[in-house]
């Protein structure tokens, strides 16, 4: 999962808690946090600077990275 570490919407806590709940259930999990980053791309909210550090090329490589391993 990725989560902004300047999340307003959703408190990064809550990331935490879900992936230790995951591995409670011997569920495999990872937690990426983005520094910098609030909710996504608030775009729709009329801030258009909030996906900027949601399209980075190490946020897209390891979204990637991820597709490619689970989908192959």
């Amino acid at each position: 999962m990725l989560q902004g570490d300047n999340d307003h919407i959703i408190s990064p806590s809550q990331s935490l808690i879900l992936l230790d709940a995951l591995r409670a259930k011997r569920v495999e999990g990872t937690r990426y946090v983005v520094k910098g980053a609030d909710h996504g791309d608030l775009a729709f909210l009329d801030d258009s600077e909030s996906g900027k550090k949601w399209t980075t090329r190490t946020v897209m490589r390891t979204i990637t990275g991820f597709l490619d391993k689970k989908l192959r």
